[in-house]
């Protein structure tokens, strides 16, 4: 289930990249969570008689997480290639052991030092340019990868034998709540009528938002946090093969050798990892 949320994800960064240039960062997330919350209660209307307060109330937590990492990533992808928005968003490698270690308590062992070390280095490669700054597009992704960090790290605190669709579709909800907030707060009302748009959103939201995030949570549910971190990484290779193919991204020796130096961060910290 991982492995196909993050296949889902890799060919997304293509479709919402390509979307923002129709319109605004926000209004783009507010259509594409949109389709996901109606979608979501048409497919699973029968699932949701299961619901109590506490699949409610994880789920609204999980909402808040969620929407201000589709937000990040949003403004980030607007001023990134989906290539460099996609190694950037897979930081979440290095900070899911950081951010566990220092609110979690869990031990950060020397293995995973390593691997946050390298992590690190590959970000730099892919966004430092020669003056050793970042963009600021860089920043908003960076903080992506944080808030994918947490949302994963909470994804393991959730458990129930039917609650797993439930709370995904409260998150989307809440998410949606929030995103048109922000739309009206941040930016001026913005639609298109191009086809093309459209179609980018229905799939960003049927099958990124609601079927890839379900994909996830799912197959979490079995998996260490750190582990399902790993295996979700995975998008940034599709991404990176997508984003070269269709949309002519930049494949210097710099962002490779960066790109690759993440994806083996989390080849190492899968090894022998339970």
């Amino acid at each position: 289930m991982l492995v196909s949320a993050a296949m889902i994800w890799g060919g997304s960064f293509v479709v919402v990249k390509s979307s923002l240039n129709y319109v605004t960062p926000m209004w783009q997330l507010v259509y594409r969570l949109a389709v996901a919350s109606v979608s979501g209660i048409v497919l699973f209307l029968t699932q949701l008689r299961y619901v109590c307060k506490q699949y409610i109330k994880q789920g609204i937590i999980l909402g808040f997480i969620f929407a201000a990492a589709l937000i990040f990533q949003n403004y980030g992808a607007n001023v990134s290639t989906a290539s460099k928005c996609a190694f950037l968003t897979v930081s979440y490698v290095a900070f899911t052991p950081i951010i566990g270690a220092l609110f979690l308590k869990r031990r950060l062992t020397p293995k995973k030092v390593i691997t946050v070390t390298i992590c690190m280095i590959g970000v730099g490669l892919v966004t430092l340019d020669e003056s050793l700054s970042f963009a600021a597009g860089d920043i908003f992704l960076l903080a992506t990868g944080a808030a994918y960090a947490l949302h994963i790290l909470y994804i393991d605190r959730c458990r129930g034998k039917n609650g797993a669709i439930i709370i995904h579709v409260v998150q989307i909800w809440t998410a949606l709540v929030i995103a048109v907030i922000m739309a009206a707060m941040l930016e001026p009302f913005c639609i298109t009528q191009e086809k093309s748009f459209w179609v980018s959103i229905a799939y960003c939201g049927i099958f990124e938002v609601l079927i890839g995030f379900f994909l996830q949570f799912k197959g979490q549910q079995n998996t260490n946090p750190s582990l399902a971190g790993i295996i979700l990484s995975s998008e940034c290779v599709f991404a990176w093969l997508f984003g070269v193919i269709f949309q002519n991204d930049p494949c210097d020796i710099k962002i490779c050798a960066g790109g690759l130096l993440i994806f083996a961060s989390a080849v190492i910290e899968s090894l022998n990892n339970k």
